[in-house]
């Protein structure tokens, strides 16, 4: 095995500056790349107040199995479960709601998107799904949008630009023996 040094000052080396840039494609191309690992730690008390709030859920979900001698609060707790329950059931109608939602606004915009051929586009809650505030993925109401041909505007701007230079249109006899002209095969 060869292997060759090279000797360079030490000025050399001290002058030279790298300089570091983020690249999307994250390839090498030769061996003279650098790898840099951006290190952004995750504070201590997010990973305590997040392992609280898992054994507090877990604590939660156990309650029907907590024995009766836990506490005085534990009492309270089972005679306020009723309400809970009922907010429960509150919380489920309401996921209901809104996939039925997202149900209904995709059968209406199909609907009406195959009965006009792609041309006319209505979106009920077109936020619904969006990522969004709570508030806001219910506003606007709805959202409509033309996508159809627009070939009666492109036939104005043309006409409009042609009379604002003052030009006129060749009539079709004129086109027609400017075509003409170029075939020899046609007569004349």
């Amino acid at each position: 095995m060869l292997l060759i040094y090279s000797f360079q000052d030490e000025k050399d080396k001290k002058k030279r500056k790298i300089k570091l840039e983020m690249h999307l494609e994250q390839i090498f191309v030769d061996g003279w790349d650098a790898y840099v690992w951006i290190y952004d730690p995750i504070p201590v008390y997010y990973w305590f107040f997040g392992s609280l709030l898992v054994i507090g859920a877990i604590a939660i979900c156990l309650f029907p199995l907590w024995p009766p001698t836990v506490s005085y609060f534990g009492l309270h707790l089972a005679k306020s479960m009723k309400g809970v329950y009922y907010l429960s059931l509150v919380a489920a109608g309401f996921l209901i709601l809104v996939i039925a939602l997202a149900v209904i606004r995709l059968v209406v915009f199909c609907l009406i998107w195959v009965f006009t051929f792609g041309k006319h586009h209505l979106w009920i809650f077109p936020n619904l799904t969006e990522d969004v505030g709570f508030l806001a993925s219910f506003w606007p109401l709805w959202q409509y949008e033309y996508k159809g041909d627009s070939n009666g505007d492109k036939g104005k701007k043309k006409k409009k630009d042609k009379d604002s230079d003052n030009e006129e249109e060749p009539s079709n006899e004129e086109n027609n023996e400017k075509d003409n002209s170029k075939d020899p095969d046609v007569e004349r």
